[in-house]
């Protein structure tokens, strides 16, 4: 969003709240991202020592998904927070100015 602040004319206090905005998204991303990485590790060894069955198999994946939501409604939470920082006027130009299709709102897209 900051890289299309002046196109959307952002003003001082949404500057501010925008930058805020990020690095809170990107602390949390950080931190549910290594604990995925742990998760992950997790597994491998699991498989890799024999300590593995399917109770604990199906808890360990558990945590991975619980992780992998948490950090995709992290990113997407943050989002719908920025879209709540901008005019009316500011959200109908900012798919535009990050080349959606006109008619396209970027508001499902799954690319996020």
């Amino acid at each position: 969003m900051l890289e299309l602040a002046d196109a959307l004319e952002l003003t001082p206090a949404q500057r501010e709240a925008t930058t805020a905005l990020r690095a809170r998204m990107q602390q949390q991303a950080i931190a549910l991202g290594t604990d995925l990485v742990a998760a992950e590790e997790k597994l491998e060894m699991m498989f890799r020592y024999g300590h593995v069955d399917a109770a604990t198999l199906k808890a360990q994946l558990d945590r991975i998904a619980a992780l992998e939501a948490s950090l995709r409604h992290a990113h997407l939470a943050a989002h719908i927070e920025q879209r709540d920082l901008l005019t009316s006027e500011q959200n109908a130009r900012y798919p535009q100015l990050r080349g959606y299709p006109p008619g396209k709102s970027h508001q499902g897209h799954h690319g996020h």
